[in-house]
């Protein structure tokens, strides 16, 4: 079973034996000396605002990916960098489809404009994920990189979204708007490890195509406040709101069963909530 979720300082570690692993070994990093947990935390730091996601399998922790800024002046604010890594092991399983399920949607929601993601060629695989998920080649720079004795080109490839800058403005193409949200059910906010992750809260949403995607409650009030799909009203309900919600259907339909069953008593003396729990087949375990 795999699931997709928001990186936790728990997952640090884990996160740096993989690029320590890709340091050392291969050239989809182009560091030379291992990286500190106290490199990473820094890194780590800015997750609110550029998330991280992991993916973890049977309880195992098999990639993640993020996003970081592009650059740090303000014109450059609306465009990041986003990448992943995924254990050797488990590469080719689909671990990067999913990541970037959660991610994409993620800073498209958060109103980043453009993605760039840089890869260091030759990496076939990495370029059909990409270009999976509507990234465009738009460059390659030649012999900017050198490792395990070679001079390495890097190819970069941008993704762009559409965002409301102006309320007069065009709204574009309808592929690249903001996308639709709906609230997340009880079960999809269990299975997603919705709450409280790593010490800052999140929102979780269904996009229209039946994927979940995580916003971090601190950047929501950044997002525009009525673009045309109401994004910036996203009905995301608290999550004790909606158990209380839950509680309160399950007593009501109890008390609705139990009308019902006023003409069914059994014939030795059973009272008529016993007859219910026992009869009925209604699922009480979550009153």
């Amino acid at each position: 079973m795999r699931i997709v979720r928001p990186v936790t300082l728990d997952d640090l570690p884990v996160i740096l034996d993989i690029l320590n692993r890709e340091i050392r070994e291969g050239i989809a990093h182009f560091g030379t000396e291992p990286l500190t947990i106290e490199d990473l935390a820094r890194e780590f730091a800015n997750a609110t605002a550029y998330p991280w996601f992991a993916a973890i399998h049977y309880e195992s922790l098999v990639g993640f990916a993020r996003a970081n800024p592009w650059k740090s002046r303000g014109g450059y604010a609306k465009t990041c960098e986003v990448g992943l890594y995924v254990e050797p092991e488990t590469q080719g399983q689909g671990v990067g489809v999913a990541l970037y399920e959660q991610l994409l949607p993620s800073l498209q929601c958060l109103g980043f404009k453009t993605l760039l993601g840089g890869i260091a060629l030759p990496n076939p695989a990495s370029v059909r994920l990409h270009e999976k998920f509507g990234f465009s080649h738009v460059g390659t720079l030649p012999q900017v990189g050198w490792k395990f004795g070679a001079w390495r080109d890097v190819g970069w490839w941008q993704r762009r979204h559409w965002i409301e800058t102006d309320p007069t403005a065009g709204l574009g193409p309808a592929a690249d708007r903001p996308p639709a949200l709906a609230p997340l059910t009880s079960a999809e906010r269990t299975r997603c490890g919705y709450g409280r992750s790593g010490g800052y809260p999140w929102k979780g949403a269904r996009l229209p195509n039946g994927s979940i995607v995580m916003i971090p409650r601190s950047v929501l009030p950044r997002l525009p406040d009525a673009p045309p799909n109401g994004l910036g009203r996203i009905a995301c309900l608290d999550h004790c709101f909606a158990i209380g919600i839950l509680r309160l259907a399950g007593y009501l339909a109890a008390l609705l069963f139990e009308n019902q069953c006023d003409q069914r008593q059994s014939s030795q003396g059973q009272n008529r909530f016993h007859y219910l729990l026992s009869n009925s087949g209604f699922p009480f375990g979550f009153l």
